[in-house]
C-alpha cells in the first residue's frame, strides 16, 4: 500500500525538529554572472521590501515576539527613506539583513548574495589570513595562515586597517540573526573573512595591530590568502565527505568522546552510533562525553536516535510544536509530496494534515508532543554522560540538550546555548522577485520538554570556558574541566 507510506513521509516532515539547514522547494532564479553588478530601481526595492515583510508576517508564528513592532516598524520606513537611488543587490543586502536582524531570531534571516561572493571566488579574490575566536570583549588569532609565522595562536587581535575590533564587531553583527550576542560572535568568528570582505570590500594586504601577554601592542602588515591556498590549508580538499561525528576513547578516565559538529545524514548516523556504542561496550566505557560546542543544528531526528542509546525512560525532544498556517506554508508541504497525489486534498493523507488544514490562515495550529518510551535497545548505554554546550550550540543541538537536562539524562558543561531552549524555526526560505535575494523565515516554535519559556539558551549545570592562554598551548579547557570533574566523581 502506497499511501501509508506517504502518510509517514508527510509525518515526519512536519514533526521534524527546527534546522537551520533545509530549505523548502523554492523557484530560486540564477542570477547569471552578466547581471552582477545590476542596479535597481527605487521602485523595485521598495516593492521586494514589501513583499519580504508580508511573507515574513504570514509565515512567522510570532515575528515581533522579540522585538516590538513599533520599533521594526519605525526602522522600516527608515530603510525606505534610504531606498531613494539605484542599488545593487549587495548594497540592497545590507539594508535589509540588519532590519531582519533586529527581530533577533536566528532562522529568520537575509542570506549574503553567493552568486557575487562565487565570482570573487573564481577571480581568485584574496581573503583575511586569520581563523579568530570573538568573544564578548576580546577577538583572539585562533589559526594563523598568513606568511607572518612570528603571530602565535592566543594573540589578541585590536584593529584591522584602522578600525578597532570593537567597530568591526559591531557593525558585522548587525547582519547576523540571533536571539543571543554569543551566539551571533560565534557566527561571526566562524565566517569572519568572508564578512570582512562583503561587507568592506578587504581584500589585503591588512594592516592589523595586535598584542601579547607578554608584548605592547603593535602594527603589522600582512598580505590576503586566496580562497584555495586556504582550502588547502584546511585539508578540506582532501575530504570526501565532513566528519559530522567522530569518536575516540579515553582510557584513563575509562570515558568515549563523541565529537558531534552537525545533525546530518540520517543514516549514516544510525551506523555511526551503532558502531561506536559496540566499541564503548567492549572498552568497558563508564563514562561518556558528548561534545555539542560546535553544533549547529540539522535534523532532529538524529537527537531522538542519540538519546535512545541514553535513556529507557519515556522522553520528547519538545513539550508543544506551532505552526502557522499561510497559504505558502500549505503549498510548502504539498511540494514535499511525490507528483502524482499532489493533487489529493492533504486532509485525506494524515491527521496532521487535517488539523493544518482546518486552521483558518493566520491561525496557530498547535501539537502536544508527550513523551515516549523507546524501544528496547541492546547497546543501552547506562554510565554516566556529560555533554559539552556553548555558544555556538543552536537550533536542533540546543533541542538535545534542553532534552537532557529536563530529562535528567546527564550532565551540563560549557556555557549556555547559543539556541533558545524554548525558540522558533525551521525554515521556510523565499526569493524576492526583483532582486532574487533569499531570505529564511521561521514557521514553527518548539516548546522545551519542561514547557518553560525563559528566554534563556540551556544553561549548564557546570560553568566552563574557553581562554586564551589556554587556547595558545593548545588545551581544551571546558575538555580538561570535564575529564576532572569524572575523576573527581570515581573517587
Amino acid at each position: 500500500m502506497w499511501l501509508p507510506s506517504i502518510f509517514i513521509i508527510f509525518f515526519a516532515l512536519l514533526v521534524s525538529g527546527c534546522s537551520s539547514l533545509i530549505h523548502p522547494p523554492v523557484t530560486h532564479k540564477e542570477v547569471k554572472s552578466s547581471e552582477l553588478g545590476k542596479t535597481f530601481t527605487p521602485a523595485q526595492l521598495k516593492a521586494d521590501l514589501d513583499f519580504m515583510f508580508e511573507t515574513l508576517e504570514a509565515v512567522h508564528p510570532n515575528l515581533y515576539a522579540y522585538t516590538n513592532v513599533s520599533v521594526i516598524k519605525k526602522e522600516r520606513e527608515n530603510v525606505k527613506l534610504r531606498l531613494n537611488r539605484p542599488m545593487t543587490r549587495i548594497e540592497f543586502y545590507k539594508e535589509l539583513a540588519p532590519l531582519v536582524a533586529l527581530l533577533k531570531d536566528g532562522h529568520t534571516s537575509v542570506y549574503s548574495p553567493y552568486e557575487e561572493w562565487e565570482q570573487y571566488k573564481k577571480q581568485g579574490g584574496l581573503l583575511f589570513p586569520f581563523a579568530v575566536e570573538i568573544t564578548a570583549s576580546h577577538t583572539y588569532i585562533q589559526a594563523n595562515y598568513s606568511t607572518d609565522t612570528s603571530i602565535t595562536t592566543g594573540t589578541e587581535l585590536l584593529s584591522i586597517n584602522g578600525k578597532s575590533i570593537q567597530e568591526i564587531g559591531t557593525e558585522l553583527t548587525s547582519y547576523i540573526s540571533g536571539e543571543r550576542q554569543a551566539f551571533k560572535n560565534q557566527l561571526l568568528s566562524n565566517g569572519f573573512g568572508y564578512r570582512l570582505w562583503s561587507t568592506y570590500r578587504w581584500e589585503g594586504p591588512f594592516e592589523v595591530s595586535i598584542k601579547t601577554k607578554r608584548e605592547l601592542p603593535y602594527f603589522t602588515k600582512v598580505p590576503g590568502i586566496t580562497i584555495e591556498d586556504l582550502k588547502i590549508k584546511l585539508n578540506q580538499t582532501k575530504k570526501q565527505k565532513p566528519e559530522y561525528y567522530t569518536y575516540r576513547y579515553l582510557p584513563e578516565f575509562r570515558a568515549g568522546l563523541i565529537d558531534f559538529l552537525s545533525f546530518s545524514d540520517y543514516n549514516r548516523f544510525k551506523e555511526f552510533l551503532e558502531k561506536t556504542f559496540t566499541q564503548m561496550k567492549a572498552e568497558g566505557a563508564e563514562n561518556l562525553i558528548i561534545d555539542i560546542r560546535k553544533n549547529g543544528g540539522g535534523n532532529s531526528t538524529l537527537g531522538d536516535l542519540l538519546l535512545t542509546y541514553l535513556t529507557d525512560k519515556p522522553f520528547n525532544q519538545i513539550s508543544q510544536m506551532d505552526i502557522k498556517v499561510s497559504k505558502q506554508i500549505k503549498h510548502y508541504y504539498r511540494h514535499f509530496l511525490p507528483w502524482y497525489i499532489r493533487w489529493l486534498p492533504l486532509q485525506w493523507i494524515h491527521p496532521f494534515g487535517r488539523k493544518l488544514w482546518s486552521t483558518p490562515e493566520g491561525g496557530i495550529a498547535t501539537w502536544e508532543e508527550k513523551p515516549v518510551k523507546p524501544k528496547t535497545n541492546k547497546l543501552l548505554f547506562t554510565g554516566k554522560t556529560y555533554v559539552l554546550i556553548g555558544s555556538n550550540t543552536f537550533s536542533s543541538a540546543s533541542m538535545f540538550a534542553s532534552a537532557v537536562k529536563d530529562y535528567q539524562i546527564g550532565t551540563l558543561i560549557g556555557e549556555e546555548t547559543g539556541g533558545l531552549a524554548t525558540s522558533y524555526g525551521d525554515v521556510y526560505s523565499f526569493d524576492l522577485p526583483d532582486t532574487r535575494i533569499s531570505v529564511g523565515v521561521s514557521h514553527k516554535r518548539f516548546v522545551r520538554p519542561n514547557g518553560q519559556d525563559d528566554g534563556h539558551g540551556v544553561l549548564p549545570d557546570y560553568e566552563a570556558s574557553e581562554n586564551p592562554e589556554d587556547m595558545d598551548k593548545g588545551i581544551d579547557t571546558v575538555l580538561e574541566f570535564t575529564k576532572q570533574l569524572i575523576k573527581s566523581e570515581r573517587q
